[in-house]
């Protein structure tokens, strides 16, 4: 099987994803620059607050509880790494509680309900 090649003999050149990658970027600077650049603006300078507002004031007032999950398959190979990350986030959490205010910087076990 031959390489592609243009009417006039010479080989087609070859587009490469980091160029579609750039050209659809260019593409989408473009729309947005030219279309709509207040809103997007906004958008961008708003939404990084509203989670803020929400993550940080809104969820823990109303009482949501953050959990993190560390899952990894046990009696299979896994890299020292990834190990060593998992238990020393486990021993971290452990012995900080997240997300509840009524035990933060205390000694209180974490086996309270938050209220």
């Amino acid at each position: 099987m031959s390489a592609p090649t243009t009417a006039a003999g010479a080989p087609a050149p070859r587009a490469s994803a980091a160029r579609a990658f750039v050209a659809l970027c260019e593409r989408d600077l473009w729309v947005t620059v030219r279309h709509e650049p207040l809103a997007f603006l906004s958008q961008a300078l708003l939404q990084p607050i509203f989670f803020l507002f929400v993550f940080g004031r809104v969820l823990p007032e109303i009482g949501a509880r953050t959990e993190l999950a560390l899952v990894y398959p046990e009696r299979r190979l896994i890299e020292p790494q990834v190990r060593a990350f998992v238990d020393h986030a486990f021993g971290w959490f452990a012995a900080r509680p997240v997300g509840c205010r009524k035990c933060a910087g205390t000694d209180e076990p974490r086996g309270h309900t938050a209220q």
